[in-house]
């Protein structure tokens, strides 16, 4: 009897392994035993897939959801000199990693594969670097009006901030991208300017020391690739980089600006508002028509409706620049024109303007060849045999030397309202010029000697330059 009853009760126990909590004997992944989860990752909405770092390196958070053991590494054995992950390893649930990616110090760019792994499930992530600076021959295969603002001006390297230590010191601030972001210039005014995703300025402000805003530039892009003269006059300013080593504005004033379709110009007064407002447009012939109004709005109003406001003493003058090859080659009738270099430099300058177009006595004639040289944009002889070579400028004559970095070592000039042989001629001389790591000059000496009065003085011009 005792056997029987011991029967009875091993065949009343069940199996709790194998009973499923309802005498189910199939495995599954129901009723709490040893559950083994399907392996998945799922990479957040927000997160790029083909992230871009910029040359000076820095971080990108990638987030996911693992159901699983996950390990996250750099597939490419190279890669791992520069970039890195953390954590690389984790267990199931929300997860941040952190990718770490080194400055490129390189001329080159580069990728790397970021892996997501759990299980036989893989999710990747390219990530790409741009180069850390442009070979030379990447550089000037660049057509000079593409290339930023650092490039146009011969800097080299990631330039963060340029102060000048010298007459008409400045500040000027760049962005990672090597545009220039703000000029602090030496009457404390400070220029701001804004860009859009392609790299283009949009718009200008000029702010006093005590706050005031006193001009806005715009900028409005509808021309496509062509490259756009700003003005007829090219020439109103001595467009020529080498002549103070520093950085100038050369590009707002009678500068070309690839796709430029509209340019507003406002000064700001307390009591009006001077708008210039330039408008550009290509005809079926390939030329240049440039429409500009200028106007003034009562300052109250402009503050209002801006340049909707009403427009006073408002005047319309059109002109035509003459386009060959996609480059603007003559204007005024053919009294001033232009050649040019294959890497968008101009090699030629010709102009002969009579005083029936300004008031300044005699004829303007002006010659300027250009230096053909691939790094920047160097005058190295101008001439103006009469008058003036625009409203600010009073050199008549001017020639020059360069040394192999393409800086200024010698200025021969001519200042005065008449071109004669005897002229007062002032003799500078640019040495022992010091360069930092990046090859931008940090240091010379000035060495003035003017011909005739035979006085003579020496100066150190000092440039301090920052980098990301």
């Amino acid at each position: 009897m005792a056997a029987l009853l011991m029967l009875l009760t091993l065949a009343g126990c069940e199996d709790p392994l194998n009973s499923g909590g309802g005498g189910n004997n199939n495995n599954n992944n129901n009723g709490g035993g040893n559950h083994t989860p399907t392996p998945e990752i799922t990479i957040g909405t927000d997160v790029d897939l083909t992230p871009s770092v910029a040359a000076e390196g820095g971080d990108i958070n990638v987030s996911f959801t693992a159901s699983a053991d996950w390990t996250a590494s750099v597939t490419e054995t190279k890669a791992v000199d520069w970039i890195s992950v953390e954590p690389t390893s984790g267990k199931a649930g929300n997860v941040k990693v952190t990718v770490t990616v080194k400055a490129n110090e390189g001329s080159e760019a580069r990728e790397a594969e970021l892996a997501l792994v759990s299980g036989t499930v893989k999710k990747t992530i390219q990530i790409k670097q741009g180069p850390g600076k442009l070979s030379d021959e990447d550089w000037f295969s660049v057509n000079f009006w593409d290339r930023t603002d650092l490039q146009k001006n011969g800097l080299r390297g990631p330039v963060k901030t340029l102060q000048t230590h010298y007459e008409g010191a400045s500040l000027y601030t760049f962005n990672q991208q090597g545009n220039l972001l703000s000029k602090l210039r030496s009457d404390n005014v400070r220029v701001d300017n804004e860009y859009d995703a392609q790299g283009r300025r949009i718009s200008s402000t000029y702010t006093s020391e005590d706050g005031y805003v006193g001009q806005k530039n715009e900028y409005v892009y509808d021309n496509g690739d062509r490259l756009v003269a700003m003005s007829d006059f090219w020439l109103a300013y001595s467009v020529d980089l080498s002549e103070y080593g520093g950085v100038p504005d050369y590009w707002d004033n009678g500068a070309f600006i690839r796709g430029l379709s509209e340019y507003h110009e406002d000064w700001i007064d307390p009591l009006e508002v001077h708008c210039h407002d330039s408008y550009y447009s290509f005809g079926e012939d390939g030329n240049l028509t440039i429409e500009l109004r200028t106007y003034r709005i009562n300052t109250y109003q402009y503050e209002e409706k801006g340049r909707d406001g009403e427009h006073l003493f408002e005047e319309v003058e059109k002109s035509v620049i003459v386009y060959e090859n996609g480059l603007p080659v003559s204007t005024r009738d053919g009294q001033m024109r232009f050649s040019w270099q294959e890497n968008g430099m101009p090699a030629r300058f010709d102009s002969r303007i009579p005083e029936t177009t300004y008031t300044w006595l005699g004829d303007q004639v002006v010659e300027a060849t250009w230096v053909k040289n691939d790094f920047k944009m160097v005058m190295d002889y101008y001439k103006v045999p009469q008058g003036y070579a625009g409203a600010y400028a009073s050199v008549n004559w001017m020639q020059k030397r360069f040394n192999e970095h393409m800086d200024l070592i010698q200025s021969d000039h001519m200042n005065g309202y008449t071109y004669t042989e005897d002229g007062y001629v002032i003799n500078d001389y640019y040495e022992d010029y010091v360069y930092d790591s990046h090859g931008n000059w940090i240091s010379r000496v000035k060495d003035i000697e003017p011909t005739l009065s035979g006085g003579r003085s020496k100066s150190t011009e000092r440039r301090t330059i920052t980098y990301y």
